[in-house]
């Protein structure tokens, strides 16, 4: 039984440091998303040249999807997010926990 559960334990580790970099985003206990999500980085960067520039962020929001302020993940404010923005942004988020109620 303790073998089951350490491996379980395991599985769900896995499969949380997994959803993160398959761009879901990151969420509490009860399965609620902590901050809006942001889609995968691939998804987001139309041209792939490694920068998800304000245009190609527009469009997904133009598109319905509820994304946060472009500005809030452009950390370095060059009109440019880059991979390791988004997962800063993440990082942070999941840091922060979620909004209060």
């Amino acid at each position: 039984m303790k073998h089951i559960l350490l491996g379980m334990g395991l599985m769900l580790t896995a499969l949380t440091v997994g959803a993160e970099d398959m761009g879901h985003p990151p969420m509490d206990m009860r399965g609620m998303h902590m901050t809006p999500p942001l889609p995968s980085f691939l998804s987001m960067d139309r041209n792939r040249d490694g920068c998800v520039a304000s245009d190609e962020y527009a469009r997904l929001e133009s598109a319905g999807r509820p994304l946060p302020d472009f500005d809030a993940v452009d950390a370095d404010e060059d009109g440019c997010i880059t991979l390791q923005e988004v997962r800063q942004y993440r990082r942070k988020a999941r840091e922060q926990g979620p909004p209060p109620a």
